[in-house]
């Protein structure tokens, strides 16, 4: 899979809502328009630059899209999987053998990260479990999470993108951490994350009432 076929069948496919809602998380702040007015930019110049700058992060890194995008699909599995619980518990103690709601969905698509043979639907699929318990981890207070929220309208795509841009790395030594979705580098791994989980949560989510991050 390439980035021309991956926008082929995600921004190209967009209806004009979702359109304006990845324009309001991705315009100004990783994509620039030097010669069209951003209120200007419609479906295919918007494809059109995401596929010049998928190909700017490939030369940066040395990566091939697909292999970006299992980095990606790793990144959000390592920041979901340690607020996930495992053993379902009831009446304060665990079920033997029974496990959450949120960790049966998490278990089932993390493989897909690792996965050699992943079509674009598999990464939306992958995606949108991923970026649904993600918000409700952060609706918990980033505390851990026995279930989930699986519907487009609980999600808050500005939400997710501005936490995922304070998550940290941390260090081997504890006042040390570093930014896991570093954006300095505008063609970085870090930024490429943050773009593509942009173009998902456009993908899936309701465009209605989520506006861009204010931050």
């Amino acid at each position: 899979m390439d980035a021309h076929e991956f926008l082929s069948a995600t921004v190209c496919c967009m209806e004009q809502p979702s359109v304006e809602l990845l324009k309001s998380m991705l315009v100004g702040r990783y994509l620039q328009f030097g010669f069209i007015l951003d209120e200007d930019v419609g479906t295919a110049a918007l494809a059109e630059k995401l596929e010049d700058y998928f190909d700017k992060v490939g030369l940066r890194t040395s990566k091939s899209f697909d292999d970006c995008a299992s980095s990606y699909m790793a990144e959000l599995n390592s920041i979901v999987e340690p607020l996930v619980i495992k053993a379902a518990s009831a009446n304060g103690k665990e079920k033997e053998g029974a496990v959450t709601r949120a960790w049966r969905y998490y278990e089932r698509f993390a493989e897909t990260a690792r996965s050699h043979d992943r079509t674009v639907d598999d990464i939306i699929d992958h995606s949108r479990v991923m970026l649904c318990l993600y918000q409700a981890i952060i609706d918990n207070g980033k505390g851990p999470i026995e279930n989930f929220d699986y519907a487009s309208d609980a999600i808050k795509p500005a939400t997710i993108l501005k936490h995922m841009r304070w998550e940290e790395r941390r260090g081997i030594l504890p006042p040390f951490a570093s930014k896991r979705f570093d954006t300095e580098d505008p063609y970085g791994t870090g930024a490429f994350s943050i773009v593509m989980a942009g173009v998902m949560l456009a993908t899936f989510a309701h465009a209605e009432d989520k506006g861009a991050d204010d931050e």
